[in-house]
């Protein structure tokens, strides 16, 4: 839906939807794993997450993705928590199917959710600082 908004502050980078869709490849879609799928999908978010790393470093990954993400992350001055979060959301969904407070539940929520929007608003602009 993003990549349908006009205009250069507007337009969604390719290479975060690259990435975006790299990650949802990842997701659990709510089926039962066995134990080599939810191995593979928890080292696969590990990999993830340091590759991530060369995003916020002088180091340069060899994969286009996050070669590309790199620049997106540098001229959006989109934060690494965000994307920390992101990925730790997603190791939730593997860990967890049940929260035992609303606190637990919010933190969630936000890792999934409210991450997404943290970083779109840096894609898109805003102008007034509470919008954060």
């Amino acid at each position: 839906w993003a990549d349908r908004f006009p205009g250069s502050k507007g337009e969604m980078d390719p290479e975060a939807v690259a990435y975006r869709e790299q990650l949802e490849s990842l997701q659990d879609q709510g089926t039962i794993l066995d134990e080599e799928a939810y191995l593979n999908k928890i080292t696969q978010l590990f990999f993830f997450r340091k590759k991530l790393s060369t995003c916020y470093s002088e180091v340069y990954s060899t994969d286009p993705v996050f070669l590309a993400l790199k620049e997106t992350v540098e001229r959006y001055s989109i934060s690494r928590e965000v994307f920390d979060d992101l990925i730790s959301g997603m190791e939730d969904d593997l860990y967890n199917n049940r929260y035992r407070s609303f606190d637990e539940l919010y933190v969630y929520c936000y890792r999934v959710a409210s991450v997404v929007g943290l970083m779109c608003i840096e894609i898109f602009g805003y102008e007034d600082p509470r919008a954060k």
